[in-house]
């Protein structure tokens, strides 16, 4: 069967697997300033460690982005040879090539913070625990109300990324 590269069909699976990807990505980040932060301050060393791995993170988000960028980029070629092809597999490069520039902006430029009051209300259960333990009895030990609230905490900032390309094509 004869191949096209360059040419795609219904892009909205791939779309939506990588902004999901990219929100768990925002979402790790969000975790480690705000909840690993406080548990990595005892000496230079924790906090070369903290800087490392928030920096990773961000050469993790910023490749996504630009892969993601790649294919927004491809769709011009991919709709030209694509001729005779359904509409909605059109629909969707066309929905993604003229929504790209918005898209980019919203991730490169957004706090992505995610909901603020379950943000706070989780940070307010970490600093209302007792001093002195480790990171991981500190996360384990957490109430299952505040875990609850953590796990939303961070839903939410992948939802607000995934948001940003609704799932129907118009």
């Amino acid at each position: 069967r004869p191949y096209n590269t360059g040419t795609y069909q219904d892009i909205t699976r791939i779309v939506m697997n990588n902004l999901h990807y990219i929100g768990n990505l925002l979402a790790l980040k969000n975790w480690y300033t705000y909840v690993r932060k406080p548990f990595l301050n005892r000496d230079r060393f924790d906090k070369a460690c903290l800087k490392g791995g928030l920096k990773n993170i961000d050469l993790i988000l910023n490749e996504r982005i630009q892969r993601l960028g790649g294919l927004a980029h491809n769709m011009e070629y991919s709709i030209e040879h694509l001729k005779g092809t359904p509409d909605n597999v059109l629909a969707s490069q066309r929905k993604l090539q003229a929504a790209w520039d918005a898209i980019e902006f919203e991730l490169t430029q957004s706090g992505w913070s995610g909901d603020p009051s379950s943000r706070d209300t989780f940070l307010n259960a970490l600093d209302c625990m007792p001093t002195g333990g480790t990171y991981i009895t500190s996360i384990q030990s957490l109430e299952p109300e505040a875990r609850e609230t953590g796990r939303r905490w961070l839903a939410s900032i992948v939802n607000e990324v995934t948001n940003l390309w609704p799932a129907q094509t118009d």
